[in-house]
């Protein structure tokens, strides 16, 4: 699962809720963009066309972390493989390994500074 470590650094959130942008006014007129996640504020931008690429930014996190399981059940066909090979398997089961090491289950996205 995705964690977004907070623009002050002072939290980790799980990416697990609706994530969106709010307008922060002041005396009637638009003082930030706040992006949140769930109940979670998550930092704080001067302008929306900022705020919005820091969104596009998680969501290509998200898309990364989404497609962990897939590389995960690819390296349990290379671990067949590798067992099917016997001997002869011993240099794929060592870079099998190496990229097995490689392999978080769970990305962190630091939140950018305005």
């Amino acid at each position: 699962m995705l964690s977004i470590r907070t623009q002050d650094r002072m939290a980790l959130v799980p990416y697990d809720s609706a994530m969106g942008i709010y307008v922060v006014y002041e005396n009637g007129e638009v003082k930030e963009f706040e992006l949140q996640c769930g109940i979670h504020w998550l930092g704080t931008y001067s302008s929306k066309e900022r705020a919005l690429e820091v969104l596009d930014e998680i969501e290509e996190a998200k898309k990364q972390c989404d497609m962990i399981p897939i590389i995960a059940s690819t390296m349990n066909n290379v671990s067949q493989l590798i067992v099917d090979l016997g001997e002869d398997g011993k240099e794929i089961e060592k870079r099998y390994n190496e990229q097995l090491q490689k392999i978080d289950k769970s990305l962190v996205y630091a939140m950018p500074s305005d």
